[in-house]
């Protein structure tokens, strides 16, 4: 079966691509926001546990990230001694 973007490398009208590329990128963008977020939240956590500690699931949901394994993340964050 031939894909859509296939067809559009054919015909030469690559700007067709072009909202689908931003949205792609809009994607991408929450969700680099999104593991940022929850790396210094951990970190914060680690340093000094909050409980409850602040959830960022819905976060996770709006940025398309399908793992909920992620949503543990902040809590189990602990800080090791160094060796």
């Amino acid at each position: 079966m031939v894909s859509q973007n296939q067809i559009i490398a054919v015909l030469g009208d690559a700007d067709l691509l072009l909202p689908e590329q931003i949205a792609q990128s809009l994607t991408a963008n929450d969700q680099i926001k999104y593991y940022f977020a929850l790396l210094q939240m951990a970190r914060a956590n680690a340093d000094r546990p909050v409980i409850p500690a602040q959830d960022l699931k819905a976060e996770r949901l709006a940025s398309r990230i399908a793992d909920a394994e992620f949503d543990s993340t902040v809590t189990g964050a602990s800080r090791h001694a160094a060796s």
